[in-house]
C-alpha cells in the first residue's frame, strides 16, 4: 500500500459505490467511522426564501452524530473562524435596525443540544444589502463579505477572541450590472479575491489593520459564474468557474505595492458539464470540484502547477451530491447528499456513510468543517 503522501489523489479513484437508507434527521442515528480522524464539528445549512437551517454535527473518528438544528431567519452564508469555535452567519436581511443594511451574527459553538449560541450581532456598512458569501481569513483577524444588492465589498475586523469589531469598511462596485457574489481569502497573505457575476470582473482586495483597499481588477473574457471561487493551496492563483460555458479558468495573481497589482488569466479547462462547487484542499496540496454528471456527481481532483491545471483523478457517484467541503487538516472529504453524510479518506481509499439525513427538497445547501475545540 502508497503511503499517505504518495496517493493523495489517486485513491480518489478507488473508493467503492456507497449505497443507504434514508432515516429522518430528527432520529439521527450516531454511526462508527473505522478510521482515524480529528475530532471536528460540521455545519450543515440549508435556506429556502427567508427560512434558514443550520444542522451541526459532532464527528470523531468513534462516530457522527446530529448535535442540533438551529432556525436562522434570512440565512445567506456561513464560514467557520480558522482556530476558534466560533461560526459566522451572513443574514440577508432587507433592514436591520431601521437602515438598509444586512448583519453578521457571530455563534459560539458548543458540544450540547444546542450548539449554536449567539453572542454578537455586527450590522454589515450601509446600503450593504444581499450577501451571498462570507470569507475569514486564516490568519483570524479578517472576515470579509459579497454585497450582491448592495453592490459592494464589506470588510470587519476581528477581536482576538473571534468577534467582529462594530465599524466596516467597505468598497462599491459602479455600474449597473454589478452583483458581488463570491469571495474567498489567500491561505497565504491578507488578501481577498471576489467574482462579480454581473460585471464579470474579478477583484483583488488588500486586507489591513486601516481597512480594505482595491488592489487589481480583471476583466474576464468568459465571464464568472456566481460561485466560490478557490485559491490554488500556494496562494499564487485563483480559480473560477466561467459562466458563458463550462469550464474553470486560473488567474495568476500578482500583488504589489499600491495599485501595480494585476491579475491575468493564464488557462482555461473546458468540462462537460457546469461546475456547483470549487474547494481547495491544504491537506493534499490539491484544488477539488464537482458538477453533475450523468444523473449523479462527479468530484475531480486537479493539481495546479506553473499556474496551470491539469486533472489528477475523477470519480463518478450515483448520488446526488448538494455539497462538498474538505478537513483541512486531514486529506478527506465530506460530501451531503440528499440522504446522507458521507466521509471519503483520500488516504486510504476508504469511504463511509457517516450519518443518515432526510434534507428538504428545493433547498439550497452548504456544508462547512470545522475543526472541534474540545475532544468528543
Amino acid at each position: 500500500m502508497k503511503s499517505a503522501s504518495q496517493c493523495s489523489r489517486r485513491s480518489f479513484l478507488g473508493s467503492a459505490l456507497l449505497t443507504g437508507a434514508a432515516a429522518s434527521v430528527k432520529n439521527l442515528p450516531a454511526f462508527s467511522l473505522c478510521v482515524e480522524q480529528a475530532p471536528a464539528w460540521l455545519h450543515l445549512a440549508q435556506r429556502c426564501g427567508n427560512t434558514g437551517l443550520i444542522h451541526t454535527f459532532a464527528a470523531t473518528s468513534r462516530a457522527t452524530q446530529l448535535l442540533g438544528t438551529s432556525s436562522i431567519e434570512d440565512l445567506a452564508a456561513q464560514a467557520t473562524h480558522p482556530t476558534l469555535p466560533i461560526l459566522y452567519v451572513a443574514r440577508d436581511c432587507a433592514l436591520w435596525e431601521h437602515l438598509p443594511r444586512g448583519v453578521v451574527e457571530t455563534y459560539a459553538v458548543e458540544n450540547s443540544a444546542q450548539p449554536l449560541r449567539l453572542i454578537a450581532q455586527t450590522p454589515m456598512a450601509l446600503s450593504s444589502t444581499g450577501p451571498r458569501s462570507i470569507a475569514v481569513s486564516q490568519c483570524g483577524r479578517f472576515l470579509v463579505i459579497a454585497s450582491a444588492t448592495g453592490r459592494a465589498w464589506n470588510a470587519l475586523k476581528l477581536t482576538a477572541d473571534g468577534t467582529p469589531e462594530p465599524v466596516a469598511s467597505t468598497r462599491k462596485e459602479i455600474g449597473t450590472d454589478v452583483s458581488p457574489h463570491g469571495i474567498a481569502i489567500s491561505p497565504r497573505a491578507a488578501l481577498a479575491a471576489g467574482v462579480d457575476a454581473g460585471s464579470g470582473r474579478v477583484t483583488l482586495l488588500q486586507l489591513s489593520e486601516e481597512g480594505m483597499a482595491v488592489s487589481a481588477r480583471c476583466d474576464t473574457p468568459r465571464g464568472v459564474a456566481a460561485l466560490l471561487p478557490a485559491w490554488t493551496p500556494d496562494g499564487q492563483s485563483l480559480i473560477a468557474a466561467d459562466r458563458h460555458c463550462t469550464s474553470l479558468s486560473i488567474y495568476a495573481l500578482h500583488p504589489l505595492p499600491g495599485e501595480n497589482s494585476r491579475i491575468e488569466l493564464r488557462d482555461s479547462i473546458a468540462l462537460e458539464s457546469p461546475v456547483s462547487a470549487i474547494l481547495t484542499h491544504a491537506a493534499s496540496h490539491g484544488v477539488i470540484t464537482l458538477r453533475t454528471d450523468n444523473h449523479g456527481s462527479r468530484l475531480e481532483c486537479w493539481r495546479v502547477a506553473d499556474q496551470r491545471m491539469q486533472l489528477d483523478a475523477s470519480r463518478w457517484l450515483p448520488d446526488c451530491v448538494l455539497s462538498v467541503c474538505a478537513s483541512q487538516h486531514e486529506e478527506a472529504l465530506w460530501l451531503a447528499t440528499e440522504d446522507r453524510l458521507l466521509r471519503w479518506d483520500l488516504r486510504t481509499a476508504h469511504a463511509e456513510t457517516a450519518a443518515h439525513l432526510a434534507l428538504e427538497r428545493g433547498m439550497h445547501s452548504s456544508l462547512t468543517w470545522q475543526r472541534a475545540a474540545i475532544v468528543l
